[in-house]
């Protein structure tokens, strides 16, 4: 059997096992990103949401603890 990696934006997990015609491969921890997101609401479409979604970067939480999240996203000023 091949790779099955996950077609999310700097995602690198393989061996996914959800797999969509139009978006590809996405693993389990995108998939739960994914429905957390679109639980939120305030999309009115459903594939232009989940394309969104797969272009944003992927943080593999057991990698980045939360202040490694906040402190790439908000950068010191020079």
């Amino acid at each position: 059997m091949g790779v099955l990696a996950c077609d999310r934006k700097s995602c690198d997990n393989i061996m996914c096992d959800h797999y969509s015609p139009r978006f590809g491969y996405i693993c389990y921890s995108c998939l739960q990103e994914l429905i957390a997101e679109l639980n939120k609401g305030g999309w009115s479409d459903f594939d232009s949401a989940v394309e969104e979604f797969m272009g944003t970067r992927h943080y593999d939480r057991e990698v980045y603890g939360v202040e490694e999240l906040v402190s790439e996203t908000f950068k010191l000023r020079d």
